[in-house]
């Protein structure tokens, strides 16, 4: 019965089906798989709740963190097709609402009204990115706010929110004053991660607007509620990286070059089954407190070069290219200035440095702190906090960018808790 879409990414399942799926009484709350099975995928129903629309949604982190709290995804878009093919594929009662499509494209083609509560999302960043050294002033992708700004009047909102990073405020000034022009209420808020509880400095620019047509004169009353909510759910006990590894195998960087789809014992598997060794709170929590998985999915070491594994192997947590340690095999020592990061290994009672989409090339900047490899991803995608449950399909450099673009789930989630009150009441 399972999903023979999984099958194709993770190979055969053996036991699976002999020791939970019984024809009279199949044991589907507690199978590791139900969540990949086809009989149980058939039976879930969308959920109620205000409604959604989210643009540029990529893997789903703004939707996930939303459904969290009670949201209802009405229609969720985005060109990537890798990344429609997780948000969809971990929607079974959604899959024809995850839409891959230009928005422009899709604007022209469904012109009609579709009102929802909340419209959100991220328009591509990588312009404003202060990581992305090589950007040009003419990149495409730093005009996509503007198609979410004409979005607006076809959704109709009580509620916006956008979210992209810091240096996006040097455009917040032209988007603000396109959502206003459409009877919208804004302000800007800055938030970090790792104030949230998340195991990661993550800094983001979050816009929101109020609908003057929908609350009124209470729009200011509904932004300072909204803003309070979030403001109190700010908290000052940072998690260190190492609350988001527990619980999973060790793994080694693999040696095949140019042979993602390689899988052992000791580089990992698509499917590997998780441990209890080093579970804890964090991981409960972003599992939304369900019993602990017995599975794991994307966890295997990536390639690198016996270089690589050597400098990754010699370096202590904390250091960086700089390192005397590596001073004889560093590739990058005469222009160290330059490349001072371009290896690091994370500290493990630190919050990790922030998942970016870079990880798609390398993981050099992200070793981890006791094992000679890069993270992999589901390790990235736990420090963004998604849970073990929610597989990322798609070509190893595709799910690194999946998981690097997204919004974290449990930030969205709080966001999304401080909104619902005022669209529900």
């Amino acid at each position: 019965r399972h999903d023979p879409g999984i099958k194709d990414q993770v190979g055969d399942i053996p036991l699976i089906r002999d020791r939970y799926c019984h024809d009279e009484e199949p044991n589907c709350a507690g199978c590791p798989l139900v969540h990949h099975c086809l009989h149980h995928r058939s039976q879930q129903k969308g959920a109620g709740g205000p409604s959604t629309a989210d643009l540029f949604c990529g893997a789903g982190g703004l939707t996930l963190g939303f459904e969290q709290a009670g949201f209802s995804s009405r229609v969720a878009i985005d060109l990537d097709g890798w990344a429609m093919r997780t948000h969809a594929y971990n929607r079974p009662d959604h899959s024809g609402a995850s839409v891959c499509a230009d928005l422009r494209t899709w604007l022209d083609e469904h012109p009609g009204a579709e009102k929802v509560d909340v419209l959100m999302g991220g328009p591509p960043c990588q312009s404003f990115s202060t990581a992305n050294r090589q950007r040009q002033e003419e990149d495409g992708r730093g005009e996509l706010y503007k198609l979410f700004i004409e979005a607006i009047p076809r959704f109709s909102p009580k509620v916006l929110l956008i979210e992209n990073v810091r240096g996006f405020e040097k455009v917040q000034p032209a988007l603000c004053k396109g959502i206003e022009k459409h009877g919208y209420l804004v302000r800007g808020k800055k938030l970090n991660a790792r104030g949230f509880g998340i195991p990661q400095n993550r800094a983001r620019l979050f816009t929101i607007g109020i609908s003057e047509s929908w609350f009124g004169d209470g729009a200011g009353a509904t932004m300072d509620r909204i803003e309070d909510r979030i403001d109190e759910a700010v908290g000052d006990n940072e998690r260190g990286l190492i609350e988001a590894l527990g619980g999973l195998p060790e793994v080694e960087a693999s040696r095949k070059r140019n042979n993602t789809a390689y899988e052992s014992n000791e580089t990992g598997w698509t499917i590997s089954r998780a441990t209890d060794r080093g579970w804890n709170e964090y991981l409960d929590s972003i599992n939304g407190g369900n019993p602990r998985p017995l599975l794991v999915f994307n966890h295997k070491g990536r390639y690198n070069n016996d270089r690589d594994i050597e400098i990754f192997s010699r370096l202590e947590p904390g250091e960086n290219s700089a390192a005397e340690s590596i001073a004889d095999i560093m590739p990058y020592a005469s222009r160290s200035h330059i490349f001072k990061d371009k290896y690091y290994r994370l500290l493990p009672d630190k919050v990790c440095k922030t998942i970016t989409a870079h990880m798609g090339f390398d993981c050099n900047m992200y070793i981890h702190p006791t094992q000679a490899r890069g993270l992999t991803v589901r390790e990235a995608a736990r420090v963004q906090g998604f849970p073990d449950n929610y597989v990322i399909l798609g070509t190893l450099h595709s799910m690194y960018k999946q998981v690097g673009n997204a919004v974290p789930p449990p930030l969205a989630k709080m966001l999304a808790e401080a909104i619902l009150p005022e669209v529900t009441g």
